[in-house]
């Protein structure tokens, strides 16, 4: 008797349990724990070798190579010519402080989106009326201008005489992207969770969350340009952690930023990979590692106008990095005779906006902007006392800006540019076909296939079983099961689905099916799953959530211009190499069996190789389109479900479509 979940063990067999343990185990032949890192940062370590040191000579040189990093990362972000729309700029209140006052400001920075912003003016009186400003960008504390260390900053520029306009970014403050007012919760965690679930969303059409916070940060300038007490040839620009990020992308593409002070951010792409630690999307900038580009020549952008680095020496941005890209950057700004403009703060702290990278920043902002030294007493120091309760500085009536001013947020925006892009798009099959065939092969080494059997053939219930490993590309191993009723020649079903061979019982029905219709099934293992499983860098992290090991290395493939699921996908185009050469099969009649998400590459490689001669599926992901179109998804190791830009070319139904064509053509 055999149970309906193979779990019954009979005489001399084993049982699909135990050949979930082996997987779990891992592989006893090959040690796959940390296959796919060490796959992506060899990679990684390969890029940055060919990245030569350019010879970066003359000033005619650098303008060159300036105009080269801002074209690759308004690529890499999906940025263009963004139009621009009324501000419709209101003041909802003011409070007045010692020596200055706080203006509560909300804007529009595109159609229905709106931002919450306080602007620090000083009391002082200033030639012409007209305060230089400061936009200070907040780094990802669920506050946003309402936390305390950026209260800090702007009560420090504002003694010094700068005003500093204070904005709340998605997902902060009082812009959470996802609160609902009928459930009264916010569905989607703040920050970095709220930007990555819609950065996924942004990823499918090429395209980065980078580019909203970017236009808001550009919208904030042209406020303070357009506000007559506010002098518009002296602007800068500071902020820490994600703030730091922002800060640097402004510097790439703002000219209208007179100097900058990137805060606890700046490092090195090289430093900061050996961490493990995640970035969230809008500080990923697809292909940059790829083109050469580090965090120093996105810095050289702003050359050679006034820099300070404020950095912390205990920060988990490593200090190497920043140290390194600090000395490569004084060098090109020497070569304008201005390398004294390219400053280093290091304060001995943990990763904040400190109350002395604060006061170091005014100083150098009222340097930059030829205010001359601050004056000492009083209107220097800072006490706790001043900080005000975030509320007191809300620009909306209850804290959530959407809500109340009907408005949008990343996914709405994102939304509506797929639609208008989907309705005037044309879809071309071979289009589609050399993106995909170019986006599967790039980065990969394939070479023979090695293919062995790593123990002597097993029963399992009532079936052969046999385990394989095979090179998918150089020094990258993949396994599949292989079931079988008989031994005799058989057509070969390959099996794909989540966590391959760690997920053989609730599958084993179908296995068991397809084995009594006379075909052998493959249950096969892709890098990163199943047997090969990545081990995770930090144990409380779950393996299929937002920031897991998986999650991170897919980020890291992004700085390539490259993803786990275009690595998945030819992953699974080798198989059909790989099942060719297994003993017993017949090739002529290979079927893929998909289940759930994983139709997706099941898709793409029939459309891609005519050996697939079927597809049945369970469960199947309709779209990478109804990702895009839906406010709420599941989010669930979409790390594996995203290619980026395919969205341009169009979508699974499409490639469906061409399939079935292109079937119906060649018979």
């Amino acid at each position: 008797m055999t149970s309906s979940n193979g779990n019954e063990k009979g005489a001399g067999m084993i049982t699909i349990r135990d050949m979930e343990t082996e997987a779990e185990n891992g592989c006893s032949a090959f040690d796959a724990a940390d296959q796919l890192r060490d796959y992506v940062y060899g990679l990684t370590g390969q890029a940055f070798a060919q990245a030569k040191e350019r010879p970066l000579t003359n000033i005619a040189e650098v303008t060159q190579y300036q105009d080269f990093v801002r074209e690759q990362f308004r690529k890499a972000i999906g940025a263009g010519e963004e139009k621009k729309s009324p501000l419709c700029a209101s003041v909802t209140g003011t409070l007045h402080c010692q020596g200055y006052r706080i203006e509560k400001i909300i804007f529009q920075s595109a159609p229905r989106v709106w931002v919450s912003a306080n602007l620090y003016l000083p009391d002082t009186a200033v030639p012409g009326g007209q305060h230089p400003a400061v936009l200070l960008v907040c780094g990802h504390d669920p506050l946003g201008k309402g936390a305390a260390e950026y209260q800090r900053a702007c009560i420090c520029l504002a003694a010094a005489g700068i005003a500093a306009l204070c904005m709340d970014s998605y997902g902060q403050g009082e812009r959470p992207d996802y609160y609902e007012e009928e459930k009264g919760r916010e569905c989607v965690g703040r920050c970095t969770r709220e930007h990555d679930y819609a950065g996924f969303q942004c990823m499918l059409l090429g395209e980065s969350s980078a580019r909203y916070l970017l236009h808001d940060a550009m919208r904030a300038v042209d406020y303070l340009t357009e506000r007559p007490d506010i002098d518009s040839s002296r602007i800068g620009i500071t902020g820490n952690s994600g703030g730091g990020t922002l800060t640097v992308m402004m510097m790439m593409l703002d000219n209208r930023i007179a100097a900058a002070a990137p805060g606890t951010f700046v490092t090195s792409r090289k430093a900061i990979l050996a961490t493990g630690k995640p970035q969230d999307n809008e500080q990923i900038w697809p292909g940059l590692t790829l083109a050469g580009i580090d965090h120093r020549d996105c810095l050289l952008c702003m050359a050679p106008r006034p820099v300070l680095l404020l950095a912390a020496a205990h920060d988990f941005f490593p200090a190497k990095g920043t140290l390194d890209t600090y000395a490569w950057c004084r060098k090109i700004w020497k070569l304008y005779g201005q390398e004294a403009r390219f400053q280093l703060y290091r304060d001995e702290c943990m990763h904040t906006y400190s109350l002395e990278m604060a006061i170091r920043a005014a100083d150098f902002f009222r340097t930059c902007f030829q205010m001359g030294e601050q004056p000492a007493g009083p209107g220097r120091a800072f006490a706790p006392a001043m900080l005000r309760n975030p509320r007191d500085l809300w620009c909306s009536a209850g804290g959530y800006l959407r809500n109340e001013k009907a408005g949008w947020g990343i996914f709405e925006q994102n939304r509506e540019r797929y639609l208008a892009r989907w309705a005037a798009s044309g879809k071309d099959a071979q289009k589609m076909r050399t993106f995909l065939q170019e986006r599967l092969c790039r980065n990969r080494r394939p070479g023979p296939l090695f293919l062995r059997k790593i123990r002597d053939t097993e029963m399992v219930l009532d079936l052969f079983c046999d385990s394989y490993l095979w090179e998918s590309q150089e020094g990258v191993i993949n396994h599949g099961f292989l079931f079988r009723e008989t031994k005799d020649r058989l057509p070969v079903t390959i099996a794909l689905w989540r966590d391959g061979c760690r997920r053989l019982t609730e599958h084993y029905t179908v296995i068991r099916d397809i084995c009594r219709r006379g075909r052998a099934v493959l249950v096969l293992d892709i890098t990163g799953m199943g047997m090969l499983e990545q081990r995770q860098f930090s144990p409380a992290v779950d393996k299929e959530a937002f920031y897991s090991a998986k999650f991170k290395l897919n980020t890291d493939l992004l700085w390539l211009d490259d993803c786990l699921m275009a690595l998945g996908c030819f992953d699974l185009l080798r198989c059909l190499d790989a099942v060719e050469e297994m003993p017993g099969t017949d090739c002529s009649g290979t079927e893929l069996y998909t289940w759930g998400s994983h139709s997706l590459y099941g898709e793409i490689a029939a459309f891609l190789d005519h050996r697939i001669r079927a597809l049945p599926c369970q469960c199947p992901r309709a779209s990478f389109g109804e990702i895009v179109t839906q406010k709420y998804y599941d989010p669930a190791d979409m790390a594996s479900f995203v290619i980026p830009g395919i969205l341009k070319y169009g979508d699974i139904e499409d490639i469906r479509k061409w399939r079935f064509a292109n079937e119906n053509n060649c018979q």
